[in-house]
């Protein structure tokens, strides 16, 4: 049962926004449950799309969230090693997401409006481990928000992805390390957001000069189409007034011919 619910809702988060209400409909007639969903929002759809087109980069994307929590920690710990690299993954796999959603939206039909919410929206998978969750399942109805603090994997999902046992709780010192790693992984967020947003502005102006390249490939199209189109109707135009020319110059011959006939006829009987 709980899996033809997980095919049902999976049915209905895939249909579009003018299907969505239908579909639901018909659905419900076998599991009443589904009647209480809602319509996805423009930004939840096109994010219900990507996990369900591209789940290994939705997958890719949380475990990089993953990555990043258990190197932070570790920062804050005071080592800070592969905490650079876990950032550096953090941006690549943000900057590859938004690359796939800017494609996404144009073929969705969705308004590249939308597009820095989305980001935001990749950005909560990255630093909440419930969000990306969500964002796996391909179900949502509107955007989801990060609950929890700068890269909020739980010492539990830490140990959990190492497979190692929980350690006990030490009460330690805050040394000037620990601080130096805190400030250092706080400023590295605000750079990885930073280029995160720009990464949004890149991907709706390449969206853009994509749409503006269509369209000026349509015109022209239509423009090659319409004249040649002109240039046969001229053809035939010439053609049928070369026919029309010849059929002039026919009917003027056979007048003469008739003449010349009608004349030899009255020459015959007058000879009579």
């Amino acid at each position: 049962m709980a899996k033809a619910i997980e095919a049902a809702l999976d049915e209905l988060y895939a249909a579009t926004p003018a299907d969505f209400v239908a579909t639901r409909k018909r659905l419900a007639k076998k599991h009443p449950g589904l009647a209480k969903r809602r319509k996805p929002t423009q930004t939840a759809y096109a994010l219900n799309q990507l996990a369900r087109r591209h789940p290994d980069a939705i997958a890719d994307l949380v475990d990089a969230g993953r990555a990043l929590a258990r190197a932070q920690r570790k920062a804050m710990r005071g080592t800070a090693s592969g905490l650079r690299e876990a950032i550096e993954r953090q941006r690549t796999v943000i900057r590859e997401r938004m690359q796939e959603v800017a494609r996404l939206v144009t073929d969705l039909g969705v308004d590249e409006a939308h597009l820095p919410e989305i980001a935001r929206a990749l950005q909560a998978a990255l630093v909440d481990a419930g969000v990306g969750e969500q964002l796996e399942e391909g179900h949502l109805e509107r955007v989801p928000e990060a609950t929890g603090g700068l890269f909020s994997l739980t010492p539990a999902d830490e140990t959990r992805a190492s497979g190692a046992r929980a350690p006990r709780k030490k009460k330690k010192k805050k040394t000037a390390e620990t601080k130096s790693a805190k400030a250092s992984t706080a400023a590295a967020a605000r750079r990885a957001a930073s280029e995160e947003k720009a990464a949004a502005k890149r991907a709706a102006a390449e969206q853009r000069a994509a749409a503006k390249k269509k369209r000026a490939d349509e015109r022209r199209a239509a423009i090659a189409e319409a004249e040649s189109r002109a240039d046969a109707l001229a053809k035939a135009a010439r053609a049928a007034e070369a026919e029309a020319t010849k059929a002039r110059d026919s009917a003027v011959t056979a007048k003469k011919a008739a003449s010349a006939a009608a004349a030899a006829l009255a020459r015959l009987r007058r000879a009579r």
